[in-house]
């Protein structure tokens, strides 16, 4: 301001004073109102407002459930099955040489049941065997070549525990191990021993591999198993105990 300024433009310049937060607000609840936080009529409300915000709504609980496509070549028969939480669609014809002229078609018809779009996928999954080579190779290709297009994950799981999950109505009561044999051709066996676990979840007791049928036998008259699935004693009957 220069000096020759009107005395009215002489303002004094203001300085910032220290912030200060004021008064504290009345408390609505509490001991010395008596009136609890759960009364409260202005905190009620606020927790109230939190739990709606924080909690999912009803489009993200419905898509907590994944929506998963499986294949399984590994035996004579071709098994195909889409599920969406709770709905679910399977498909199994012959397999073996047609497997790879059906898989697709299959596939397509059990997502169309469950009105999944191939894009919507989560994961693709498919039996990994132990079984037959070409079957293998099938669904794997199969769900590698979608899981690839998509980005989303492959799923590999054990063929021999699909057998013990499929036989789980049949089983008897109270029933909780059970060995799976399978006819691996050259008077050989795929085989493998599962416990059912209290949350319902199967648990490989010894891992699957590949028996001779004597070898097989003298492991099962060592312990005998309480149960056996799959087509390995329709295959070579007296052969096993």
């Amino acid at each position: 301001m220069p000096p020759s300024a009107p005395a009215r433009w002489r303002r004094p310049i203001a300085r910032p004073q220290p912030w200060s937060p004021g008064p504290a607000p009345a408390p609505t609840c509490g001991p010395m109102t008596g009136i609890s936080r759960r009364r409260c009529r202005t905190c009620w409300p606020a927790r109230r407002f939190r739990a709606r915000a924080t909690a999912p709504s009803r489009e993200a609980r419905g898509r907590m459930s994944a929506r998963l496509l499986a294949l399984d070549c590994s035996t004579e028969a071709l098994a195909v099955a889409a599920c969406d939480g709770e709905r679910q669609s399977t498909r199994t014809t012959a397999g073996g040489a047609l497997a790879s002229s059906r898989i697709i078609a299959l596939a397509l018809e059990a997502l169309a049941d469950c009105a999944v779009p191939v894009a919507q996928l989560d994961a693709v999954a498919f039996g990994a065997g132990p079984g037959a080579f070409t079957g293998l190779r099938c669904a794997c290709a199969v769900a590698q070549g979608l899981a690839f297009a998509l980005g989303k994950p492959v799923l590999a799981i054990d063929s021999l525990m699909i057998v013990a999950e499929a036989s789980r109505a049949r089983l008897p009561r109270g029933l909780r191990e059970l060995w799976v044999a399978m006819d691996a051709r050259m008077h050989e066996a795929y085989a493998a021993q599962y416990r059912l676990a209290q949350d319902g979840h199967w648990q490989v007791t010894s891992a699957p591999a590949l028996y001779t049928l004597p070898a097989l036998a003298a492991c099962w008259r060592t312990a005998p198993p309480h149960g056996v699935a799959g087509n390995a004693l329709a295959a070579f009957g007296e052969r096993l105990p």
